[in-house]
């Protein structure tokens, strides 16, 4: 929906109207009202056009006079379909200009979850990790054990190098399961992984 200068056309995006000469109005104003751009029933309120409109929005209704805070009731936005690219817009449609205070965070979710998208594959990759180094652990263990009476202290430094590698391994794939299911990482896991990292770089020297 872009226009022929390369910027995106909001109006075809059913976000805004245009009048006659051409100019864009966002709010529905007492001018977009005279213009016939929007109904009196969203005076005060961002031009939806319901009909070409495929995102979601809120409306806060916030009093002309007197000292107000309040919030969203249902703080979360669902687009059900979509290219990947995705706009915040907010607004504030006071005809009188009344100046408004807008805080907080906004947090993606892709329906996958809160895990960036070019980290998916990262994520799958420690998971195979994991499983390997399960594979590879159970092998060597049952090797060594077949042939204890042959054992040489080495071997029992790989075996202490294999499992601080498959602890690792592990707890980097469940601080990204964590973070994809809740959207913040914890930090205990993170310095975890860091040490046994650390840990690891020093046995292998």
């Amino acid at each position: 929906m872009k226009t022929k200068e390369g910027s995106c056309d909001w109006t075809k995006l059913g976000v805004g109207a245009s009048d006659a000469v051409g100019d864009v109005l966002w709010c529905c104003s007492d001018d977009a009202l005279i213009l016939g751009l929007c109904e009196e029933s969203s005076a005060g309120r961002m031009i939806i056009n319901a009909e070409t409109f495929g995102g979601e929005h809120r409306p806060v209704i916030i009093p002309p006079t007197g000292d107000y805070e309040g919030s969203v009731q249902l703080p979360v936005l669902t687009a059900k379909e979509g290219t990947g690219t995705y706009t915040l817009v907010i607004a504030n449609c006071n005809d009188y200009g009344r100046n408004v205070l807008v805080e907080g965070k906004y947090i993606w979710r892709s329906k996958g979850g809160f895990l960036p998208g070019n980290m998916f594959e990262e994520w799958h990759f420690f998971i195979f990790l994991t499983f390997c180094y399960c594979g590879v652990l159970f092998w060597y263990g049952r090797s060594m054990y077949q042939n204890k009476e042959a054992t040489i202290g080495i071997q029992k430094w790989v075996l202490g190098t294999i499992i601080l590698g498959l602890i690792e391994i592990f707890f980097k794939t469940v601080d990204y399961l964590k973070w994809n299911q809740d959207g913040i990482r914890d930090s205990a896991i993170l310095y975890l992984c860091k040490y046994l990292d650390d840990l690891l770089c020093l046995m292998c020297k």
